[in-house]
């Protein structure tokens, strides 16, 4: 039975993302060696899933055939001012690539964009009171 998270990450999966299940409510994946597990096929994705209400988790490791995301992660809380600081760079002339982007629920950002796969070690601090997600790591 396909619920609005199943057919939500079919849907992802069918457009390069590989995905993965995380448990109901939470972050943590539901499997183990996500990084290594998560999967663009649709069918492997329905089957976990299979009526279950897992969240959603995107692997950055991989996207379409050979590439990774990148994710600059504004945050909002904890004192933090990502939205400012992306503001500043962006009046000093700084253009960041076209992204994807999806609400954080602290009301922060993720700005997502599809690279070569990158290491961690290859991004830098892009945007004062954000973080970079990459290779190995997830949303």
């Amino acid at each position: 039975m396909m619920t609005k998270l199943s057919e939500f990450a079919v849907t992802l999966a069918q457009n390069g993302f590989h995905i993965f299940p995380c448990q109901s409510g939470s972050k943590l994946p539901a499997i183990k060696d996500f990084p290594n597990k998560a999967t663009a096929d649709p069918v492997t994705v329905e089957a976990w899933w299979n009526g279950t209400e897992h969240n959603i988790g995107v692997s950055t490791s991989h996207f379409a055939t050979d590439e990774s995301l990148v994710v600059v992660d504004v945050d909002v809380k904890a004192g933090k001012r990502g939205d400012l600081s992306l503001l500043q760079l962006e009046m000093e002339g700084f253009a960041l690539p076209e992204t994807f982007e999806v609400s954080t629920p602290s009301g922060g950002r993720h700005l997502i964009t599809a690279r070569l796969r990158l290491s961690v070690r290859e991004l830098t601090s892009l945007v004062p009171a954000s973080t970079q997600e990459a290779s190995g790591d997830m949303l």
